[in-house]
């Protein structure tokens, strides 16, 4: 398999990719079962965003054969060479939209020396608390300090957190790569929360926070609660690779804490074995 460029695999494509250091993959071509697979996964989530939020689905359809070249990506890296299915079947890679139990994956995670790698802020509604590491994650919901005369808002992390990177999975036979769209952070059913990020990788730190645009208040549709948030480009979270998303949320003074939905809009490529039963 060959080593190549990324900007060479996404060349001509109408998309960004945040490389974050990382300016290299081995890439091998899907062939047309497989690039079809990877097509009706992502056409999924799009037919059903069309109809509850057009303007946003009509932004993200042109992603679509990105991410069919991230298939290629995630075909080369993966220890075991295997086809790309969706539905996923047993000795395939399987593709699919992100939720928050394949982002939050648990138990299953690869060992680092200080715990496992699927690190973020996100709450946890099994129990009491945030989310664990030890947890399969089950909602997009995540609690931001606000904004007090008596102290300053708290930075939260999407991905990793204050010391830690988060990495995909990268268990024997879990193996796992997740590409989240460009301007792929969203937040529903409640005021729009953030107003700066930091994207960060263990290669990279170098870079400023993004300030959002002062239109991110307003929703992506009429009458909805839907805010989009603007990323660098697709950003790749790789099974040996960390990258760290931090947010600072912004609210009125005196609203103290608020718990916001925020999804990370994606799709994630997995060896079979990450996924064989509802979680």
């Amino acid at each position: 398999m060959a080593s190549m460029k990324l900007k060479d695999i996404f060349a001509g494509l109408p998309v960004n990719i945040f490389m974050g250091g990382r300016t290299d993959s081995n890439y091998r071509e899907l062939d047309p079962d497989e690039a079809d697979a990877v097509r009706r996964a992502f056409r999924k989530a799009i037919d059903h965003m069309e109809i509850v939020a057009p303007k946003l689905a009509a932004r993200f359809a042109p992603q679509e054969e990105a991410f069919v070249k991230w298939g290629g990506v995630a075909k080369a890296i993966f220890p075991e060479e295997r086809p790309i299915s969706y539905p996923a079947v047993a000795g395939t890679i399987g593709v699919d939209i992100l939720t928050p139990a394949l982002y939050m994956y648990g138990s299953t995670s690869a060992q680092g020396a200080t715990g496992q790698y699927d690190y973020c802020g996100y709450d946890c509604k099994i129990g009491a608390g945030s989310y664990s590491v030890s947890q399969v994650g089950k909602t997009w919901d995540i609690t931001l300090t606000c904004i007090s005369n008596a102290s300053a808002n708290t930075t939260q992390y999407l991905a990793g957190g204050s010391s830690t990177f988060y990495r995909a999975n990268g268990a024997d036979q879990n193996h796992q790569f997740t590409v989240l769209a460009e301007n792929g952070i969203l937040e529903f059913n409640s005021q729009a929360s953030i107003s700066q990020m930091l994207i960060q990788t263990e290669a990279a730190t170098q870079y400023s926070p993004m300030s959002m645009s002062p239109f991110t208040e307003f929703p992506v549709e009429k009458e909805t609660q839907i805010y989009q948030y603007q990323t660098p480009g697709m950003i790749p979270l790789w099974h040996n690779f960390g990258t760290r998303i931090a947010v600072l949320p912004t609210r009125p003074a005196g609203t103290g804490t608020s718990v916001s939905t925020i999804p990370l809009f994606g799709m994630t490529f997995y060896e079979q074995g990450l996924y064989t039963a509802l979680k």
